[in-house]
């Protein structure tokens, strides 16, 4: 195989890579948006069925780059997130709370609130 040949398909293979990189998807279904109940594939509108996922705050978690953020200010930031949804009327269930490489929660909410979750000030991301 000739050098130019390689080298094309390792480009190639390299966009196909990336491209794979899990990201948030918006309503338009483009990555870098908040996800919209028809990410999931159908119209959770009115989806009663509870479903996993992860939800992304706002501030960085503690180990970032740039320093990263407070425990107190994590802390502060998730109660706040919880005392939202509450307000809201999200039927929510935490199962995991992150603030060391990820600040958030792994949560169980109904199909039908997702599009209210990601709407939450402070929300970041909802990843399935």
């Amino acid at each position: 195989m000739s050098r130019r040949v390689f080298v094309s398909l390792a480009l190639v293979v390299a966009l196909l890579v990336s491209m794979s990189v899990a990201a948030p998807l918006g309503a338009d279904g483009l990555p870098g948006e908040l996800v919209q109940p028809a990410v999931f594939g159908v119209d959770l509108t009115g989806d009663e069925s509870t479903r996993l996922v992860f939800v992304e705050l706002e501030l960085p978690p503690m180990v970032a780059e740039a320093g990263g953020t407070t425990l107190a200010a994590l802390e502060t930031e998730q109660a706040s997130f919880l005392t939202q949804a509450a307000r809201a009327g999200l039927q929510i269930q935490e199962r995991y709370r992150y603030s060391r490489l990820f600040n958030g929660f792994s949560l169980e909410v109904r199909g039908s609130d997702l599009q209210a979750l990601a709407k939450l000030p402070g929300v970041k991301a909802v990843w399935p």
